[in-house]
């Protein structure tokens, strides 16, 4: 089943604070509307059927792995 990787979804405990540091930290903000923009492209691909290798699949979800890593060492 598909479903969208909310950067709140995947952080529920962490949702005040991550909530705070969008409006508080640029660099934060940009790192987590890159992750939601990636997520989107992901989901978007993979619900639309859209022919793309597994290739360009996997490396947006790398991407996306490698900001959710950044977002939380930033918590």
């Amino acid at each position: 089943m598909l479903e969208k990787h909310s950067i709140l979804s995947e952080f529920p405990e962490h949702r005040e604070r991550i909530v705070s540091k969008i409006g508080a930290d640029a660099t934060f903000a940009r790192l987590v509307n890159e992750y939601s923009r990636l997520d989107s492209e992901v989901y978007s691909l993979e619900a639309s059927g859209t022919p793309v290798t597994d290739t360009v699949i996997e490396d947006l979800k790398k991407r996306r792995l490698r900001l959710k890593d950044s977002i939380h060492q930033a918590l």
